[in-house]
């Protein structure tokens, strides 16, 4: 993904890291901070935020897509927090 096309939405300008890192960041969140259930699609979604965040650091940089994607996780795990839950089973 890196080498081949660095960006989604942008011409090739030459190789990008940002893809490697931001797509298992992606993975890292969507699976393990907001505990999503592992199912292919939601993976597939969470490797295409990834190549949007790293479209979106070659265009801003990277202090405005952290300091949005942080708060955007921290509103999702607040929101996700507060979804009923099956009671226990009874023992």
């Amino acid at each position: 993904m890196s080498v081949g096309v660095p960006v989604v939405m942008g011409p090739p300008g030459g190789w990008n890291f940002w893809p490697l890192l931001s797509v298992p960041l992606a993975l890292l969140i969507a699976f393990r901070w907001l505990a999503f259930p592992l199912r292919f699609w939601i993976a597939l979604v969470a490797a295409l935020v990834g190549l949007a965040c790293a479209d979106a650091i070659a265009a801003w940089g990277v202090l405005p897509v952290a300091a949005g994607m942080a708060c955007l996780v921290v509103y999702g795990k607040v929101a996700l927090g507060r979804r009923p839950r099956d009671p226990p089973p009874p023992v």
